[in-house]
Order: C-alpha cells, then sequence, then structure tokens
C-alpha cells in the first residue's frame, strides 16, 4: 500500500471516529450544558435507539426510517423521565445523579424482559467499501459521518437560530431573569431532556450495523461520552462536543492503529484525565 493510500486511511479512520463520538456524545452534551443534568441513564438511551432500529429493520423498513422512529421513541421516553422523576431534582444535583443511574438499570432490565438476553443483528444498508487512490474507505463509515455531521449543522441551527434557541441560551445564562422574563423554563427543560435523549437514541440506531446489539451495548458509549463532555467542556454544547470528540475519539483511534485497543483507551482516557487537572472547566470555557 503506498504512503497516500496509508495516509488517506488514517486521516479517514481519525474522521469517522470522532464523528460518530460526537454524535453519540452529542444528547448527554446538550442536556448537562442546558440543565446542568448528568445522565447516567444515556448509555441506556443508546441501547434503546439500537433496539428500535432492529424491531423496525426486521419488519422490512430501511435504516433511514427507522433512525427517524428511534429519535421520536426515545425521545418519548426522554418526556417520561423528565417529567415524572428529573423535574423534581434540578436542585439536588448528586440525587439526578442516582436518579437517572438507577433508570438506565430499568431501562436495561426492561429491554432483557422484552428482547431477551442473546444479541441482535441490524443489517449494514451500506455494505462494502470504496477504492480511494487505493486506500479501502468503508461505505456505511463516511455515511455515519454525514449523518453525524447533519444532526451537529440540524442541532446548531435550532440553538442558534429558533426562539426556543434563544429561550435555551437565556436560561443556561440566567435561568432566574429568564424566567422574570417570560420564559418558561420548565417547558425549556422539558424539551431540552426530550432532544438530547432523541439524539441518543437516533445514535444508537445509527451505530447498531456496527455492532452486536445487546443490553448493555450503551454501556462502553455512555464513559467515552462522559469523558467528551467533560473534556469537552460546555461553554459552547456543539464546540465542546467536537474538541471533546477529538480528543477522545480521534486520538483513540490515531494509537490504535500502533497498538492495541485496550491500550489506546488507557492512553486516551489518561491524556483526558490530565486535560481535566489542568482545565477543570473543559477546553471550550464558559462565557
Amino acid at each position: 500500500m503506498s504512503e497516500i493510500a496509508i495516509a488517506i486511511e488514517l486521516f479517514m479512520r481519525i474522521t469517522t471516529s470522532l464523528l460518530w463520538l460526537a454524535l453519540v456524545a452529542l444528547g448527554l452534551g446538550i442536556i448537562f450544558g442546558i440543565m446542568g443534568v448528568i445522565n447516567l441513564a444515556h448509555g441506556a438511551l443508546l441501547t434503546a435507539g439500537a433496539y428500535v432500529a432492529w424491531q423496525v429493520t426486521t419488519l422490512g423498513i430501511n435504516l433511514g426510517i427507522a433512525m427517524l422512529l428511534a429519535f421520536v421513541v426515545v425521545a418519548i421516553i426522554g418526556f417520561v423521565i423528565e417529567r415524572s422523576i428529573i423535574q423534581f431534582l434540578y436542585d439536588r444535583p448528586l440525587d439526578t445523579l442516582l436518579a437517572t443511574w438507577g433508570l438506565s438499570l430499568v431501562i436495561q432490565e426492561l429491554i432483557k424482559v422484552i428482547f431477551g438476553t442473546s444479541s441482535r443483528t441490524v443489517y449494514n444498508p451500506f455494505p462494502g467499501s470504496w477504492d480511494v487512490l487505493g486506500a479501502t474507505v468503508p461505505r456505511y463509515r463516511v455515511v455515519i459521518s454525514l449523518i453525524s455531521i447533519s444532526v451537529l449543522l440540524t442541532t446548531y441551527v435550532l440553538f442558534m437560530y429558533t426562539s426556543f434557541g434563544v429561550k435555551s441560551r437565556a436560561v443556561i445564562e440566567n435561568e432566574e431573569m429568564a424566567s422574570r422574563l417570560g420564559v418558561n423554563v420548565s417547558r425549556v427543560y422539558t424539551v431540552t431532556f426530550m432532544y438530547g435523549a432523541g439524539i441518543a437514541g437516533l445514535a444508537g440506531a445509527a451505530m447498531a450495523p456496527l455492532v452486536s446489539v445487546e443490553p448493555q451495548f450503551g454501556l462502553l458509549y455512555l464513559v467515552q461520552s462522559f469523558f467528551v463532555v467533560i473534556v469537552g467542556g460546555t461553554g459552547h454544547v456543539l464546540l465542546g462536543t467536537l474538541a471533546g470528540s477529538t480528543v477522545i475519539g480521534g486520538f483513540r483511534s490515531l494509537v490504535s492503529t500502533f497498538t492495541a485497543e485496550t491500550i489506546a483507551f488507557a492512553v486516551v482516557f489518561t491524556i483526558a484525565m490530565v486535560i481535566v487537572r489542568l482545565k477543570p472547566n473543559g477546553i471550550i470555557k464558559n462565557g
């Protein structure tokens, strides 16, 4: 293989890895950045989205529609969670951690009851690869990267150029003042949690063809997503997510090219802890 082909493959591997992780972590970043809630049920919501994709595709419906349905179904789950539990715990951050972790366990057990414990496989709608100057570029990896970019851009437009986005930014800056000016803070939080949960569901559905779908599928991604949010910071949700994904996803992919995957995880998480020690507010600071 030529040096150009090696460079292309390495570039594509790093780029797709950080974009996938940005998609997976975005829902967690949105909820934490706007609401200040670390949603430990995020991994379970990813898993729920993957199972929705499996169930829908087994009916002969294409994966694109399955992703949209996963977004809707998991957003509804998010609505139920926020209205029934989270809304009562906004001023008790430790309790939200415990509550969302408990919810994660409940969702996992419900999945086992409904679908069983055996792993499931979701078909890959874009099998095979392209040959680019001698480099092998898997088609679905490119497709999921484009999906990630589309979701990131849609989220940017939502929070920067819509009425809801203006209200959500006002709540971030000063919740009390926003409330006095007529912003329904409770509604902003509900919609935010629904959207963040829905994005998690969509991400789980998008990742499903690349993994074995089983009840604990989302746990590994929960850990990575948590590091992405903490390392990236919440000064700007999208920039923070991309910055954190570059460190966690991009560097992990780079290091794993030259060593074992487990060593790559250890190295990258060590780098992440050093960054958090030096920059407690993350790479992208508030204000």
